[in-house]
């Protein structure tokens, strides 16, 4: 795992390098070879949200510039699909912005895809917690798979992966119970973020700062004579005794005497 997640970072790290370059290289109106550099930069799996936001941003400007409207639409329509609330500056050449506003209106047509979490009000702090992954809308299919990152006291943050399923259901995570049993209440904090088949960032539902959080209580054990069967046998026992002695307390005398009569 420690070694997965270094190449994960140094992937990261030379795929932020190369968006910077493309950056530069639009700065400079080197169309051509920002266009090099982003489609380069489409073919690595495993993007964060943000970067497929500049990589498709930075294309669809390249592209507009450039006189490729149709392939720019498409740049466009790929980042108002992931990220409808942007917007690109209103001082760049109108060839781009009619391109741009034409894209964000099919996204807009088509719906943008949503994840939704649903979870208990409550749980047990030593309980499995079952948390139920909602595909509330998924257009172009984009979204492949969910990834679910779970952290609770007891058990350290883990990932939990399923296959999501058409839009308008549901799939269901179980988070186990914490790997040593834990002696008071918590939270459980939760994120989600919905992946493609390249598992390339798409939506997310919460973030590792601002998590989605489920109240654990926590119920004190009892001790041994707290606990029920203590009291119905001591109860039991008790009435026995009770009733032993009030038996032979109010027990009528027999009315005859015996008497032994030694006849000879």
């Amino acid at each position: 795992m420690i070694v997965l997640g270094l190449v994960l970072l140094l992937g990261a790290a030379d795929l932020d390098a190369d968006l910077a370059t493309a950056e530069s290289q639009l700065a400079a109106y080197d169309f051509a070879g920002a266009i090099a550099t982003l489609e380069r930069c489409e073919r690595v799996s495993g993007r964060r949200l943000e970067q497929s936001v500049r990589l498709y941003e930075g294309l669809g400007i390249a592209l507009a510039s450039s006189g490729k409207a149709s392939q720019a639409e498409e740049a466009f329509l790929a980042l108002a699909t992931i990220a409808p609330e942007r917007a690109i500056r209103y001082t760049l050449s109108p060839k781009i912005t009619f391109v741009f506003e034409r894209a964000r209106e099919r996204a807009a047509q088509q719906g943008t895809p949503s994840l939704q979490l649903l979870w208990p009000l409550t749980a047990d702090a030593n309980a499995p917690v079952a948390i139920d992954l909602e595909v509330l809308a998924n257009p172009r299919e984009l979204l492949r798979r969910g990834v679910l990152i779970a952290e609770r006291p007891g058990m350290a943050e883990r990932s939990f992966a399923v296959d999501l399923p058409p839009a308008g259901t549901r799939a269901t995570v179980i988070v186990p119970p914490p790997e040593v049993p834990v002696s008071g209440p918590g939270q459980l904090r939760l994120h989600l973020v919905g992946v493609d088949e390249h598992d390339n960032e798409i939506t997310r539902v919460g973030t590792a700062v601002q998590a989605r959080t489920v109240a654990l209580s926590y119920e004190r054990p009892k001790a041994w004579y707290e606990r029920r069967w203590v009291w119905i046998v001591s109860g039991v026992v008790f009435a026995g005794a009770v009733s032993g002695t009030v038996y032979a307390l109010t027990r009528e005398p027999s009315p005859t005497v015996p008497v032994s009569v030694d006849a000879r």
